[in-house]
């Protein structure tokens, strides 16, 4: 198995230099990582970097508070693909989520999902400040895999839509990470959701 290919190589740093990008790029060729995430500003540098590779390049929208607005966030999206970017990850608006605002949020992801020509998107919950509940049987949830599940029926291939889950969870519960991990896959059909702990 190779592991790089699951691997998102990533630089989000405030301070990350087009120097940082660079050795990040040669990292992700060295090793065989699938993408390399950088901020929207580094997106070109990444691409040509990579040009000659299989290696994707991943930007992020409404980054990292989610609180832009979804018209604020379709535009980041639709510049970041325009230069160059394979893949979005975006962060949704997490108080909307957790005021059980589902028109709201189900609007921003399908805005973002419409405007980006069929890429894959990455919806981030932000895990971390949500209680369980919100996370395992919240309707919010079940929403961001539902507007997946029409966006995959478009197009054809599978998309892995991935939901964030922070170790600050996990930790603040006291829980084997081994053992949530076997946990919340046994909660979602493996085919259609990827899980990923940062």
């Amino acid at each position: 198995m190779e592991i790089g290919k699951y691997i998102d190589h990533t630089n989000l740093k405030m301070d990350a230099t087009s120097k940082d990008i660079a050795k990040l790029c040669r990292e992700a060729i060295e090793y065989g990582f699938e993408t390399v995430c950088v901020n929207p500003c580094y997106v070109p540098l990444a691409k040509d970097m990579l040009k000659d590779t299989n290696i994707g390049v991943c930007t992020v929208v409404g980054f990292p508070l989610g609180a832009t607005t979804p018209k604020v966030k379709s535009y980041e999206a639709i510049e970041a693909c325009e230069n160059g970017a394979d893949e979005i990850d975006m962060v949704i608006n997490v108080g909307a989520l957790k005021d059980k605002d589902y028109d709201f949020i189900k609007k921003e992801i399908e805005e973002v999902r419409d405007c980006i020509d069929g890429k894959v998107l990455k919806v981030i919950i932000e895990t971390s400040l949500l209680e369980d509940e919100e996370i395992i049987n919240h309707k919010g949830t079940i929403l961001c895999w539902s507007i997946f599940f029409i966006f995959f029926s478009l197009i054809s291939g599978i998309l892995g839509l991935i939901y964030y889950f922070g170790l600050n969870n996990i930790q603040k519960n006291k829980l084997n990470y081994l053992d949530e991990l076997e946990r919340l896959k046994k909660l979602y059909d493996e085919k259609a959701l990827s899980i990923l702990f940062l």
